[in-house]
């Protein structure tokens, strides 16, 4: 979600989409932050969020661009493939005209977008 939207229009689309869990960096988006969670607690107290912070790219990454042909590699793990029906992740809208709109992009339609030639 763009920082750029208003906690109101941020909230609205987590309970648009039915999201309960926000991964942020609480040092750049302090203010935002303590805007959503005001909000939250001025409008609709039962709805359950949790804010939590992002782990520093290093700390996901130790060797990132430093890694050496000897270092062990493991792969990430397959899983279970989603139907392709399913939401893999949403958009949303500028909000030009209101509140952003949530635009739903399913498994399907993302592997049609990965599947193009530039």
């Amino acid at each position: 979600m763009s920082p750029r939207n208003t906690a109101a229009a941020i909230l609205k689309l987590l309970q648009d989409t039915s999201c309960h869990r926000l991964l942020t960096t609480q040092e750049t988006l302090r203010s935002l932050l303590t805007e959503i969670t005001s909000e939250l607690s001025s409008s609709d107290s039962s709805y359950d969020l949790s804010i939590e912070e992002v782990p520093p790219l290093l700390d996901i990454f130790p060797k990132l661009g430093h890694e050496k042909e000897e270092d062990a590699f493991q792969p990430y793990p397959s899983g279970v493939r989603p139907p392709l029906d399913g939401v893999l992740i949403y958009l949303h809208s500028s909000g030009s005209t209101g509140f952003p709109k949530t635009i739903r992009q399913t498994f399907k339609s993302m592997m049609h977008w990965a599947s193009f030639r530039g």
